[in-house]
Parts: structure tokens; sequence; C-alpha cells
């Protein structure tokens, strides 16, 4: 038997349903910013429609520039340094950078605590991370691997937004102590694999989503070949967070032969080795990214929203 949707895992158990409740109230995706974010995921448009698509989505477009390298100081974003950032991305990455930024702009709308720098930093630190392993990842692709960095994090960003008051509480001094479904109805993972969905992402990364962050393990249950990959991404990205050189599970490890490790412990695999040396400096120091802010840097976008800093 295969999982076919997120609502087989959600069987008798209220507490997907306020996760899905939490999920649309604070993180909502416009019908029209949905099909933008699909249309770019699975190459429906060409860069004239995308270009189109946009100019009716109210997202923030200076996050595809700043991903580009090509902001400015003083410079205004235009039609041609759009264009110019769309090309250099892609339109599937387009389509990952902009819902990130969405996720985290949506994640600061309700007066967030100051500990939303520090849960930024973590959660652009595993998109860095995803970025590197999905580049590294054959199939998966580094905007594959972002959106897996993302959903280490987006449960969190949601009950942020959700009830800063009771997410500073726990964030900051009972995380480890007290489970998060007691306080808010739900748990992180569940919002995660929710959210994914709404983006457009389709079903198959929502559920490994969900598996992956929950620990999931359904008996007599077979993963098509798509959820196991996106299943492999959020366990991989973990891995490299916390320094351990592959996912625990040993089915895990091999999803991605390009990057699996050599089964032969006197052998090396020098695209895993590459990998290491890529985010080897995430485990240490926070990732310099800023494009998932509204704002093109913390302080500007503290200033902004009126958010303070830990």
């Amino acid at each position: 038997m295969s999982i076919a949707s997120l609502a087989e895992l959600a069987k008798n158990d209220p507490s997907w349903d306020q996760a899905l409740k939490i999920a649309q109230r604070c993180m909502p995706v416009a019908s029209n910013v949905w099909r933008l974010l699909r249309a770019g995921w699975y190459g429906q448009v060409d860069y004239r429609e995308y270009m189109h698509m946009l100019g009716f989505s109210r997202l923030n477009l200076f996050c595809l520039i700043d991903c580009a390298g090509l902001s400015q100081e003083g410079e205004p974003v235009d039609a041609k340094l759009l264009e110019r950032a769309l090309q250099k991305l892609g339109l599937r990455f387009s389509s990952v950078v902009l819902a990130i930024n969405h996720v985290c702009s949506c994640a600061l709308s309700n007066k967030a605590p100051p500990a939303w720098k520090r849960l930024m930093q973590e959660t652009m630190s595993d998109i860095e991370i995803g970025y590197h392993f999905g580049a590294r990842a054959g199939a998966l692709g580094l905007e594959g691997g972002c959106i897996m960095g993302l959903a280490t994090h987006a449960g969190h960003l949601a009950l942020m937004k959700h009830d800063p008051v009771a997410f500073k509480k726990w964030y900051t001094t009972t995380k480890e102590l007290q489970a998060p479904q007691a306080i808010f109805g739900c748990e992180p993972y569940q919002l995660a694999a929710c959210i994914v969905q709404q983006l457009g992402f389709g079903h198959e990364a929502a559920i490994g989503v969900a598996l992956a962050l929950g620990r999931l393990n359904p008996k007599g249950v077979s993963l098509d070949k798509l959820t196991l990959g996106w299943k492999s991404a959020v366990l991989w990205v973990e891995a490299l967070r916390e320094g351990r050189g592959y996912p625990a599970e040993p089915e895990m490890r091999h999803v991605f032969h390009e990057v699996a490790p050599p089964r032969d412990t006197n052998s090396r695999n020098p695209i895993l080795d590459t990998l290491y040396a890529e985010v080897s400096h995430l485990r240490t120091d926070h990732s310099k990214w800023t494009w998932h802010l509204p704002k093109s840097s913390y302080d500007l976008t503290s200033a902004a929203f009126g958010l303070g800093l830990d």
C-alpha cells in the first residue's frame, strides 16, 4: 500500500485539522500566487508569461534581484532588471525563492518575538545546506534542496505567527521539555507538510516532509520514488546541519546515488567530500544569505516591522 495524500496520514487525528487551519491562516497562498509558483516549478510557462503573472502576484520581487546578486543601492526594480534576475535564476528556482520569501514575510507579520532573528538565521542556514545538497544530488536539484531546507523550520515559522507569546516561551525556554502539540494543538512537522503542499510543490513533497520530520514509519506502506526522495532530502539536510556524515537510516543514504557514501569504508566519494566542504561553515556560523527576508537585511527588516533583536 502507498500513501496518496496527506489526508491518509491524517485519518482520525484532529491535530492535523489544527495544523491545516493554522497553515491556511498564517501562511495564506492566494490562488494566483499558487498558480505562479506551480507554473515556474513545473515549467508550464515561458519567461514572458511568468513576468506577466508576477505583475499580479503582490509578492516581494526584490528577493529575486537579491538572490541573483543584481541588487545595487538605489537602483529601482524595473522590468529589465527583473528579467535579468529570472534569466539568471531560472523559473523553477525563481518560484522557490518567491515561496521562501513569502513564507518568511508572513511569519513576521504578527509582531514576532525577538527570537525571530535566530529562527530566520537557522531557516536560511538549512536552506543553504539544502541548496548545496540538492545541487549535488542529481534529480533533486538545488531547487528541491532549498524547499526541503525551508521545510525543516516552516512549522516553527507558522507557530511564531500563530501565537507569538506562547511561541517565544516554548522556543526559548521549554522546547526540549514540552511537546508543541500540548501548547498549539499540533506538531511543527504537520504544519511544515501542510505549508509545502499549499505552496504548490506537490503531495509527494508534503508527505516526504511529514514522514521525515515526524519520524513516521507507517506499517505496511511502500513509498513511491518521489516521496522517498523528498524524505531522504530532509534527513540529509538535518544530518549535514548536525555534522553527521549522512542520515541515520541506511536506506535513506543511497536514494541519491551521486552523494551516497561508499559501502567500502576504505573508499571515498569525491562528490560527497565536496559537499561536506561546501556546508562546513554553516555548522559554526549562520548563512549570510538574506533574500528570504522582507527587507534586504536583518536591521532593515527589524525597523520596517518594528521587531526587537536578541
